[in-house]
């Protein structure tokens, strides 16, 4: 098991793009807080259908999603410009984004709880809990296997800078 390097910020990062939701309006000051307009719940349904990850977020998971879809609660807080997504996953899960990985880079925080995180084509896989974070990389299929219930804060970050050559 490669923990030492999942547990590093530079690795992997979580699926943004499959969890996201509408853009709310911007702050008015410097502080969010849980009751503002600027904090949205939601809830997003992910199942396989035909070998491709499908999603239904809010009204439509009633509609689309089968009885057995993974579903996933998601607390949005949007500060103007890279929000901060609070997500918990429900044990025994198992899921990757729609798409084939996201659109950006982003960062998981593990607050509570432990899953399995697979990279590519089982490039990279380890376990990661409390105080763990990843990276995902944009267009990178990221599988997620969640042993306890999840606990974790996720934001979208640049992509990382290349070194700059040597003269």
């Amino acid at each position: 098991m490669c923990r030492s390097i999942i547990t590093t910020a530079a690795l992997l990062a979580f699926a943004g793009a499959a969890f996201a939701q509408a853009p709310a309006a911007a702050p008015t000051g410097p502080l969010v807080f849980a009751y503002d307009k600027n904090v949205t719940l939601g809830t997003t349904a992910l199942w396989m259908e035909e070998g491709k990850v499908k999603a239904a977020r809010g009204p439509d998971i009633a509609t689309k999603a089968p009885a057995d879809a993974t579903k996933i609660n998601v607390k949005v807080l949007a500060l103007g410009g890279p929000n901060f997504r609070r997500v918990f996953f429900p044990k025994g899960a198992k899921f990757s984004p729609p798409g084939g990985g996201p659109t950006m880079d982003a960062i998981f925080y593990v607050i509570k709880g432990r899953m399995k995180v697979t990279v590519g084509n089982d490039l990279e896989s380890g376990e990661v809990g409390p105080g763990d974070a990843f990276r995902e990389l944009a267009g990178t299929l990221t599988k997620f296997e969640i042993l306890e219930d999840i606990e974790g804060v996720e934001t979208s970050v640049p992509p990382p800078t290349p070194p700059a050559p040597k003269p």
